[in-house]
């Protein structure tokens, strides 16, 4: 692991600084706080393809790794601005905001075809627009004509 990297301008109110030490997928990460504990972001307005988990048996999804890989591309070892939206996610992680380079994550994922919108926790006009951008655009994921929702991929298994 690196050393981390200073690559913030926060506008998040009420954000806290952390330095991002793991990713396990497109839209969740471990994060570092200045007070030296730890805490398991799900991003929360975001759904990027499911990685496999062979120690349960399960198959992940195509362009799984890609989104896992965009998003250490993005924070992995630097510093972020975080906001925890719902403290009370599934998997013992908090729902989070979080931002690099001033920049929104979820934008900078659905901007990359990385990730689905997860419409049913957005409605930022914004949001819509980058995945939109993307699709038309056939970046990421959406160059497969048949992407799959990972919603309805974990409905299916």
């Amino acid at each position: 692991m690196g050393k981390p990297q200073i690559a913030v301008q926060g506008k998040s109110p009420g954000g806290e600084k952390a330095v991002v030490t793991y990713v396990g997928d497109g839209d969740g990460a471990s994060l570092k706080r200045k007070d030296g504990s730890e805490l398991n972001c799900r991003i929360d307005t975001i759904d990027s393809p499911e990685t496999a988990k062979p120690k349960y048996g399960k198959q992940g999804q195509a362009y799984a790794e890609e989104s896992k890989q965009t998003l250490q591309k993005m924070i992995l070892n630097k510093e972020v601005t975080v906001t925890v939206t719902n403290p009370n996610g599934k998997y013992d992680r908090q729902y989070c905001k979080i931002e690099v380079e001033g920049k929104g994550v979820d934008k900078a994922m659905l901007q990359a075809g990385a990730a689905w919108l997860y419409r049913r926790y957005s409605t930022d006009p914004e949001l819509d627009k980058a995945e939109g951008e993307a699709k038309k655009a056939k970046r990421g994921l959406w160059a497969d004509p048949n992407a799959k929702n990972p919603e309805d991929f974990r409905r299916n298994k």
